[in-house]
Parts: structure tokens; C-alpha cells; sequence
């Protein structure tokens, strides 16, 4: 009698295949119809005899993928590019990834800024619905730094320290953010180059735009960082470490909706440099404004803010 022969198994070597993308989980293609004129614009740029894929199936498709979570890679968009519902609003049978990747380098973003401008007119008219809200947004940029950890071929990095001394491995993007447009004004990257946030945050302003109003937290306070907001006729608002010291000459009185936001008091003075006061770190000769906002943390601790501005006129809450 013969033995049998024991069953080879075959592994399967490579990445695991995905599941097809079902129509019924695609959306969004409602929207496509709205900017139809503006696809038609683009579709005339970069005008080549050889050409397959153009700008219009381009914007179509990073759309598609940002209105759908199942769409999360190039090889998603080139799978849902084949889909009826999907494909009648392309020029090509398929999307390759390698095609689209390549039209990434080639499609200048700048086309697209006349089809933003067009859609926020659309938008809900902000000034009636919200003033205060429609103002703060037509000045307010955020500004922050923050640390995240990288790769060995950012090691350039990776001996920035804490305030403290301890090595942190990490490199820090600074970034200016605009309320109003919703794009960042100003990107950054430091590492063991000296620069701390404030510093990098300077870089950012503006000197030509004026009224701005730049929000940003304790960590990017820099007093030379105040003097350059102010010398270009802007403001800022900013939450205040405890150890700077602010010297008080009026104290303000609050108001029932000062007291019903948290406000326990407002008070306008001068802030106090205590280590050189004539250097560069010295801190603005002006009147400034601190206020402090009692608040319950995420983790029902009861807590103080103390904020900083040059904005004296506006009512505390």
C-alpha cells in the first residue's frame, strides 16, 4: 500500500488584496454636478496631443476620495474609478495610480483658487447670520508649534531638549493658520537650530497686512514676538504662563455677560521684563490688556486662563 503523500500548502506571499468597492458606498456625486463649468475650464489646460488624463478627472477624483473613507489610496481611486457611477464623469476608462501620481507634479493647484473663491460666495451669508463671528474670522490667525516624532533621516532633529534639558527626539512644525480662508499662512520645520516658537512664529508675520489678529498659546510668547505683531499695526491674544509679570493700573468692571462667561477679572497694565529689559526680549512699552477666565478642564478640574491682548476696547466675554 502506498502512502499518501502529505498536502502541500501554498502560502500567499504580498499584500492583502482589498475588498471591491461597492457603488452604494460611494458619495458626493451630487457635488460634481455643481462645479461642472469650472471641470470644463480645466479640462482645456495642458492642452497635449498625447494626453489621456486631464486636470478635470483629477479634481473628480481626489473628490471622490474626499467625501469617501473606503477611498483612502491611490490604488482605492483606480479600483472606484472603474465603477459606472463613478466613471461617467471621466474621460478614461480607469485611473492609474501611476498616471495620477504623475499628474500630482503637473497640475498647478493655483487653477483651482477661482473654483474656492466661487464656492464660498455661495456659502450662507456669515455677516447676517453671525457678525462678531464673521469679524473675529476676517482677522484671527492661529499660530502653534507642534512636536512629532520622525523617521532616522530627520536625526538633523533629534537632539532638540525640552525647557528642562530632556532630549525629546522630535521635530517641531510650526505653522500660521488663517480662520477666514481655512489655509495655512506660513509652514515651518525646526529641530536642534536654536529656534523655539516664537521665533519661528515672527518669521511668519506680516509686516504690509495690518488689523490681523494673531491667537496663539503660552508656548509661542516671545516679547520680541509681541513688538513685531505690533509694529505691524496688528493685534494678538494670547494665553499668559503665570510667571510673567503684569503690573496693574486700572482694574476694569465686568459686566453680567463678563461674569456668565467665566470672567473674574480684567484688568490693563504693563507686562514687566525680568531678565533684559532693554534687549531684544524686553517686553512691549504699551498698555496691554490680561484677563482671567475660570474654567472646568476636560477632566472636571476647575482651572484658571490668564490671557494677554493689546485689545482694549473689546468687551471681556
Amino acid at each position: 500500500m502506498v502512502p499518501a503523500k502529505p498536502a502541500i500548502i501554498k502560502l500567499r506571499r504580498g499584500r492583502k488584496k482589498n475588498r471591491p468597492i461597492q457603488p452604494k458606498e460611494l458619495t458626493g456625486r451630487k457635488y460634481l454636478e455643481i462645479i461642472g463649468n469650472h471641470l470644463t475650464y480645466l479640462r482645456a489646460l495642458y492642452p497635449h496631443h498625447n494626453r489621456v488624463l486631464f486636470y478635470d478627472d483629477v479634481v473628480v477624483c481626489y473628490l471622490l476620495a474626499f467625501f469617501n473613507t473606503v477611498v483612502r489610496s491611490l490604488r482605492c481611486i483606480e479600483d472606484a474609478s472603474q465603477i459606472p457611477g463613478i466613471n461617467q464623469f471621466l474621460s478614461v476608462e480607469s485611473v492609474c495610480k501611476s498616471t495620477l501620481s504623475e499628474a500630482n507634479a503637473l497640475f498647478d493647484p493655483q487653477h483651482l483658487e477661482g473654483l474656492i473663491q466661487r464656492l464660498r460666495k455661495d456659502l450662507p451669508n456669515l455677516h447676517q447670520i453671525d457678525g462678531e463671528l464673521a469679524t473675529l474670522l476676517d482677522h484671527v490667525k492661529a499660530v502653534d508649534g507642534s512636536y512629532f516624532r520622525v523617521a532616522a533621516d530627520t536625526a538633523w532633529a533629534l537632539h532638540q531638549a525640552k525647557p528642562d534639558g530632556e532630549q525629546m527626539g522630535q521635530i517641531r512644525l510650526n505653522c500660521q493658520f488663517c480662520l477666514r480662508t481655512g489655509i495655512p499662512q506660513g509652514v515651518s520645520v525646526s529641530g536642534d537650530d536654536g529656534i523655539g516658537e516664537g521665533a519661528a512664529a515672527t518669521l511668519f508675520v506680516d509686516p504690509e497686512e495690518h488689523e490681523a489678529i494673531y491667537l496663539f498659546d503660552s508656548g509661542v510668547v516671545k516679547f520680541s514676538y509681541l513688538r513685531t505683531i505690533l509694529k505691524a499695526q496688528s493685534h494678538f491674544l494670547c494665553n499668559l504662563r503665570e510667571h510673567i509679570q503684569f503690573e496693574s493700573a486700572e482694574e476694569k468692571p465686568l459686566s453680567d455677560a463678563d461674569r456668565a462667561a467665566g470672567v473674574v477679572s480684567d484688568r490693563v497694565g504693563y507686562l514687566i521684563s525680568s531678565h533684559a529689559p532693554r534687549g531684544q526680549d524686553a517686553a512691549p512699552k504699551i498698555m496691554l490688556r490680561e484677563v482671567r477666565i475660570d474654567y472646568v478642564d476636560r477632566q472636571g478640574k476647575h482651572k484658571q486662563l490668564r490671557l494677554l491682548t493689546d485689545l482694549l476696547t473689546l468687551p471681556a466675554h
